[in-house]
């Protein structure tokens, strides 16, 4: 599959890179890829917070979005976090989407003694807002990701963001993420 995309790039008019960060990814790994013909063209966010709509969220939480294995680094968020979240009998950590927790992120979890603490819910797209919106701050710890539509989310939601400062985070956050 990697050959096929990178014959497909070698004979492609333009390309469209979602972040400056990527362009320099497609560069490194493809060097005989002409730069000059890499067009970085950011996402947008259609995100919107309908104050209509009721969520049934924690008074205090703290949140993160979407799949957790991996590069996602959900393991070092939970074990970082474990000392705040102990020291505050309401504060959370819920993880929105994602799916449920696996076997794996169940026993790390309950090893930590965190079970009570950290959460797994699903949400409809339309309350994806609100989780953002009430939380405390949303947590970004991926380890790489070419843009990261959920810091958009964040923003356009009002919520602050803690990420990691790799790969494309610098770039698509700027001064609004820590």
């Amino acid at each position: 599959i990697v050959v096929n995309k990178y014959l497909l790039m070698e004979k492609a008019a333009k390309i469209i890179a979602v972040s400056e960060n990527t362009k320099r990814d497609i560069i490194r790994l493809c060097p005989k890829i002409d730069s000059n013909k890499i067009e970085v063209i950011y996402h947008g966010c259609s995100l919107k917070v309908n104050s209509n709509i009721i969520v049934d969220l924690p008074s205090k939480y703290i949140l993160f979005v979407g799949a957790r294995e991996n590069y996602k680094n959900f393991f070092f968020l939970v074990n970082s976090i474990k000392e705040i979240l102990d020291s505050d009998s309401e504060l959370i950590l819920l993880c929105a989407g994602g799916g449920k927790f696996s076997e794996k992120e169940n026993k790390f979890i309950d090893n930590l003694g965190l079970n009570k603490k950290v959460i797994q819910v699903n949400f409809k797209e339309e309350e994806l807002g609100s989780y953002y919106k009430n939380a405390i701050c949303f947590v970004f710890p991926s380890m790489y990701e070419g843009f990261g539509i959920p810091v958009l989310e964040a923003m356009a939601s009002g919520c602050p963001i803690v990420l990691t400062n790799s790969s494309s985070f610098p770039e698509v956050a700027g001064d609004a993420g820590i």
